[in-house]
């Protein structure tokens, strides 16, 4: 994601609201041009609170937008912030030294007392997150464990440590119960490794996929790989479960003209078994997430039913003026010539839900060149919240709350 939606301790979330991008894919009417990036969130996080990283000169700050007075708060020390996590008390994040050769630095600011301290000097740090009271961070090859309101430097604790000298095979797996969770650590290419922390009791993910490179989609108990071109099918795009060996084609995405696009598991949501996934269909020979509407055909979206492994189209643009930005439980919800529309798959029509002209939103402005051209949008679902702004220092939000069933 760019940024984190607030703080949670669930680094892939509970995914019930699907949302595609959060730097958007405008109609551009001058230039018919914008830049898109991707994002989710989740029906079981409402926070009023979205936090996010922003550039400014050099630096990358840390803001929070409220909900409740649609107001933005900046936080940091004028440093290049890498890595950040929150919980209700604090705020931590890393920053680069000063050279190269200079250690990293975690911070932590108190939200209460608005104080910031440096907790720890490592010589990196590529990871934290926040979950059930502790701190987790790690340096790429371990992860460390310490109370949020703990000492790091006396308190925190490896988890390599924890499995001992048997508790690796000759692989350098293993897993090992701590605080209530498992904890299982797994080889991911050669001399690199990714770790999975699940609850015990529940069986869900905590936090999934650390320092994974394979695309995984992690909701609740089901974990999914996604892989393009494997030899052992025909299928460009495939799919399988974990535990399993063989991969399954993703039949509808055949054919040669989705090879370019990029499927993302952050833009996938799993309901009834069926996994409801969304697709930017590239044009020309640009690939990735942040294309430009130039270089796009069109966004589908399609589902894979997980009980008979079969997949289909559902829905297709069909042009790339038109944007999907949100997807849940039966009801899409588009961008189209400023407009954000509604549309129920099952009944067919749209509802008008927010024109940003009529709103006031000033959506155009001038490059070096003095040329007329259209900002990118940006989107961020927190909840039944859908936040919107064109640049970081103006953000609005509305509330979309439907009682849609699933189809």
């Amino acid at each position: 994601m760019i940024g984190k939606s607030g703080f949670t301790c669930i680094f892939y979330l509970l995914i019930c609201f699907l949302l595609v991008r959060s730097g958007l894919v405008t109609y551009n009417k001058e230039q018919d041009y914008s830049y898109s990036t991707y994002n989710l969130s989740s029906e079981e996080y409402d926070s009023d609170e979205l936090f996010f990283t922003s550039r400014s000169a050099y630096n990358y700050t840390i803001k929070k937008f409220s909900i409740s007075d649609q107001k933005i708060t900046e936080y940091g020390v004028d440093k290049l912030i890498n890595e950040y996590a929150v919980c209700d008390e604090y705020l931590f994040f890393s920053t680069n030294g000063e050279t190269k050769d200079e250690p990293q630095r975690i911070w932590k600011y108190d939200r209460l007392l608005e104080t910031y301290e440096v907790l720890l000097e490592v010589p990196k740090c590529v990871f934290l997150e926040v979950c059930e009271g502790f701190l987790l961070w790690g340096d790429g090859y371990d992860i460390y464990v310490v109370p949020v309101d703990g000492n790091p430097e006396e308190d925190s604790i490896s988890i390599l440590e924890l499995f001992g000298e048997d508790g690796l095979d000759s692989e350098g797996s293993g897993e090992v119960s701590f605080l209530g969770w498992k904890i299982r650590r797994y080889p991911n290419g050669e001399n690199h490794w990714s770790w999975d922390i699940t609850d015990q009791q529940t069986g869900n993910i905590l936090v999934g996929g650390i320092y994974d490179h394979r695309q995984l989609l992690y909701v609740d108990d089901v974990k999914v790989e996604f892989s393009r071109n494997v030899s052992s099918t025909d299928s460009y795009f495939n799919y399988r479960r974990d535990g399993e060996d063989d991969w399954h084609e993703i039949r509808c995405l055949g054919g040669g003209k989705y090879n370019l696009s990029y499927l993302d598991t952050s833009c996938m949501v799993l309901e009834n078994n069926m996994i409801v996934a969304m697709l930017t269909v590239a044009s020309g020979s640009q690939v990735g997430r942040g294309l430009s509407q130039y270089n796009t055909q069109s966004d589908i979206l399609f589902v894979i039913n997980l009980d008979t492994d079969t997949s289909s189209i559902i829905f297709d643009t069909q042009n790339n003026k038109t944007r999907i930005i949100g997807y849940r439980k039966g009801v899409l919800y588009l961008l189209e010539n400023d407009v954000i529309y509604r549309k129920k798959l099952r009944i067919g029509g749209k509802e008008k839900l927010y024109d940003f002209e009529e709103e006031g939103w000033e959506l155009y402005k001038e490059n070096d060149e003095h040329e007329k051209i259209h900002k990118s949008i940006f989107f961020q679902w927190q909840g039944n919240n859908l936040i919107m702004w064109t640049d970081y220092e103006y953000m609005r939000s509305i509330n979309v709350s439907d009682q849609i069933t699933s189809p």
